[in-house]
């Protein structure tokens, strides 16, 4: 049987999504200084929430508390790995000079593609033992954890990763200049 959430704790974590992901579209523009790479990576996250959340209410799992503020949890573990890519996509073309994307994208994967696995594969593992637990809350949150990481890996991997080698930003499209911003805000105070 599939459980409907009651309004309470729906609209909780409504509001929470309406704060958790516009605080990390801001990290990842701080992360990475470009908004094409945060809007990406953004999407990403978004698309990893709503599969372990799917799974979950497929497993006919009630909203409740627990799950509410687990929900906001599994945002900040989505981010992770699309973040750590993201960021050695943009080091590719800032600190090591690649202009193009395919230079870049394969600069991110050999830097990063193998610590992005390790990291899933140690933190499922950490996760795994939860799932010996007697509580039911526990199990859940085994649940959560493994699933997020599973799902953080694989689209970032799979989705994120093939997504920058034909459509991610060349040059310096999408680049913020925050040295540039904060030198004319200080300028003009």
């Amino acid at each position: 049987m599939i459980h409907t959430p009651d309004d309470n704790h729906l609209s909780s974590i409504y509001s929470c999504f309406a704060t958790a992901f516009p605080i990390a579209f801001l990290a990842l523009i701080a992360a990475t200084a470009n908004w094409i790479l945060a809007l990406y990576s953004i999407i990403a996250v978004g698309a990893i929430v709503s599969s372990v959340l799917a799974t979950c209410q497929l497993q006919g799992w009630a909203l409740g508390t627990g799950e509410a503020i687990a929900g906001v949890m599994v945002i900040g573990l989505s981010v992770d790995y699309t973040i750590h890519l993201a960021h050695m996509y943009d080091h590719a073309g800032h600190e090591q000079g690649f202009t193009k994307r395919m230079a870049r994208f394969e600069y991110a994967i050999d830097t990063m593609a193998g610590t992005v696995l390790a990291g899933a594969i140690t933190t499922c593992g950490a996760g795994l033992f939860m799932f010996l637990c007697v509580q039911t809350f526990f199990t859940k949150m085994a649940t959560l954890i493994v699933l997020t990481i599973f799902m953080s890996a694989l689209y970032a991997l799979l989705w994120f990763m093939p997504l920058m080698a034909h459509f991610g930003p060349e040059d310096r499209q999408g680049f913020i200049d925050f040295s540039a911003i904060k030198k004319k805000l200080l300028c003009q105070s």
